[in-house]
């Protein structure tokens, strides 16, 4: 094809498918989320496509004609665009009725509009259209169309925006046919089963002339008639017919089955995509979803609630391998509240992948599992339980959960965590060491290169020339802060330090996946001291601290699961939306676990809370138990807490710490007994910590 891209048979059938120093720089997120940009020598054309530029209103009133189109005299492709009038020339488009027909495996051309030839640009704008015939988020269609087209261009920048009240996804290409270069912006959008690309294109040499008008094409166009429907095939509601409501949308093409003989309080569903003979008995399952509600009266916590969701899918039987993500899909609560796992798993000797979920329902709790065949297996299929999944959640939790983009990503092992981190530390020495940071900046995310030079950053690290303590990183191997996930934004964010002197080298590092690494997409180094009480950092160990695995598994009353909830106990920090409340001044009974048996050397209590301090906790009460959340505890201590502030009356308490007799523990039960005579029993933190190793 000369002149632009060949962009047919987007899917493919079916049937083929089986001060001191502390710094920081962090880039600015653009339009919706973190772009991902590939290619590092074509940043000027990087920034022309990440700038945007519309034509001013004037010039769009003086030189741009609004055209309407009414492709084949379907109501429903009918769309609206902007193009200049200097002498564009509009190409017919003719098909033929069995090409139209097969919208659903092809891309249909729309229209097409051409530079004069006599600006020797060979510019085209081009629009076309395809009809999904199941349900896929916009972003998966881009990753298929990808995939089928990986051999036709390169791709150098992928983004997300919003353009006249519409989500798009668009792409920067670069092409070479019949020994020509050109470069194309595609913009693809979703109107109910009809996804809609324009494409613009222009020799390479003459991309950037161009620019503003590909712009206004992009951002103008406007499907003339809404999608009756938000989804590509038809859906139904799910009402449960239990005592906790489960209500959802899902595809009709998905058969339910409601599971029986449940435990009081327990609501669930099965939800299966599958294959069926000629006598309509089922052969193969494509996509399983399985949904459960758990009501406040069960006093489950989230992790039992995990623990239990995991052991049905094993008892299937389906067989556990590696955990390949861990993702915070809804930030701010603890562990495993809103935290999405991601695992390669075994089923009758075949490779699949499952996944799990569990979200707060007002006072409840809802605990989601998946399983799909693998993307390398079959791309389709996987894209598409994974939408079906995604929609459930979303209407379950009450709020659009965008899995799209983070479900294609892996979690990085601690030891490839600590190679990323290493070669990343090392070349940030070198830069500073030399004072030249342009080695540097050649390794970053390329997304970081559009916000940053090379020269800033010299300017900003500079006085990291005069620390002798960098000059020892070399000697160590980098210490990382637990508690890992990839962000809702598909952004890998951690921390960590080297044990440097006399001040240790801490460093908070951010990346983003392009192609098939992770970019430095901002930096963070301070030169500190460590405090021996430190959580993370320290020789002695807080246990309980959920960043280092703890958890909570019982809790006899909370005011809610959230703001008041127990896990805030040993997030490590206090205040506003950081403490935990019982639901009255009645005794209250909170049991942790911890990842392996410890031995627990000294306990230490915070009863700050940003209310009354006559609500803090007064009398508790603490056993350990190496057997079970359930038996086998023995009594460590009973302590009373005060709750007299000092001279500043809005600042924190320092924790009230104990030694006690070294003791064994695997699980941690707190008993809060009494407080200063409010209406509930409050407390900021609780930690156990074990011996100096």
């Amino acid at each position: 094809m000369k002149g632009g891209l060949a962009m047919l048979y987007l899917i493919k059938p079916l049937l083929r498918w089986h001060r001191r120093f502390l710094v920081e720089i962090v880039v600015l997120l653009v339009l919706v989320m973190v772009p991902d940009v590939f290619a590092g020598d074509s940043l000027e054309f990087i920034r022309t496509f990440q700038k945007n530029q519309m034509p001013g209103n004037q010039e769009i009133r003086e030189s741009y004609t609004n055209f309407t189109y009414k492709p084949y005299e379907r109501e429903e492709l009918s769309f609206n665009i902007l193009i200049p009038n200097n002498d564009w020339r509009d190409i017919p488009i003719t098909i033929d009725l069995k090409t139209l027909q097969q919208d659903t495996h092809q891309l249909i051309p729309l229209a097409k509009q051409m530079a004069p030839e006599s600006e020797k640009g060979e510019a085209k704008i081009e629009v076309a259209y395809m009809r999904l015939s199941m349900e896929l988020s916009l972003y998966d269609y881009v990753n298929i169309f990808l995939q089928n087209n990986k051999d036709h261009f390169d791709l150098l920048m992928r983004r997300k925006g919003n353009y006249t009240m519409r989500t798009v996804e668009e792409l920067l290409l670069r092409s070479e046919q019949e020994s020509k270069i050109y470069m194309a912006r595609l913009t693809f959008s979703r109107h109910g089963d009809r996804v809609f690309l324009v494409s613009s294109s222009a020799l390479e040499s003459e991309f950037i002339r161009y620019a503003e008008c590909f712009t206004a094409a992009a951002v103008s166009f406007a499907a003339f008639k809404n999608s009756p429907a938000s989804y590509a095939e038809k859906m139904t509601v799910f009402t449960s017919s239990g005592q906790q409501e489960l209500k959802f949308n899902y595809p009709e093409s998905w058969a339910t089955e409601e599971l029986q003989g449940l435990s009081g309080g327990r609501t669930g569903v099965d939800i299966k995509l599958t294959v069926r003979d000629e006598k309509d008995k089922p052969i193969l399952t494509y996509g399983y979803v399985h949904v459960s509600a758990f009501s406040e009266s069960m006093a489950k916590t989230p992790y039992q609630i995990m623990t239990r969701l995991k052991k049905d899918f094993e008892e299937m039987p389906i067989s556990l391998d590696t955990c390949i993500l861990k993702a915070d899909i809804i930030p701010k609560l603890a562990a495993p509240l809103g935290k999405l796992e991601r695992w390669n798993a075994v089923v009758k000797g075949s490779l699949g992948e499952v996944a799990f979920l569990v979200i707060p329902q007002r006072d409840n709790y809802i605990a989601m599992g998946l399983f799909s065949m693998r993307p390398e297996d079959n791309l389709l299929t996987w894209s598409h339980t994974w939408r079906v999944f995604e929609i459930i959640a979303g209407d379950l939790a009450g709020k659009t959960i965008d899995l799209a983009k983070l479900k294609t990503h892996t979690l990085p092992s601690e030891n490839q965590l600590k190679r990323i981190a290493g070669g990343t530390m090392d070349d940030f020495t070198k830069a500073v060491r030399k004072q030249n940071f342009d080695d540097f900046y050649d390794n970053i995310a390329n997304t970081f290169k559009l916000q940053v030079t090379s020269d800033r950053l010299i300017e900003t690290f500079k006085g990291f020339a005069k620390v002798k303590a960098m000059e020892q990183l070399g000697q160590h191997t980098p210490i990382l802060e637990k508690g890992l996930c990839i962000d809702k934004d598909s952004i890998l964010k951690f921390s960590g330090h080297y044990p440097t002197q006399p001040e240790a080298t801490t460093f908070r590092l951010t990346y983003i996946r392009e192609k098939n690494d992770w970019k430095l997409l901002g930096i963070k180094v301070a030169m500190k001291k460590i405090p021996k009480d430190d959580n993370r950092q320290s020789d002695k160990s807080n246990v309980l601290f959920a960043e280092n695995g703890g958890q909570v598994i019982f809790c006899s009353s909370q005011y809610n699961q959230t703001s008041w909830g127990a896990q805030n106990l040993i997030d490590g920090e206090l205040g506003n939306g950081h403490g935990y409340a019982s639901k009255n001044r009645n005794a209250a009974e909170i049991i942790f676990a911890i990842p392996k048996t410890e031995t627990i050397r000294e306990l230490c209590f915070n009863p700050y809370t940003v209310e009354s301090p006559n609500t803090w906790a007064k009398h508790v009460k603490v056993g350990v138990s190496t057997q079970s959340p359930e038996k086998g505890f023995v009594h460590v201590g009973e302590f009373t807490l005060h709750n007299h502030r000092g001279q500043e009356k809005q600042a924190p308490l320092a924790d009230q710490c104990f030694d006690i007799t070294p003791t064994q523990a695997r699980y941690i039960k707190l008993q809060l007994l009494s407080n200063h005579g409010g209406s509930y029993i409050e407390m900021g933190e609780f930690k156990a910590y074990s011996a100096a190793k």
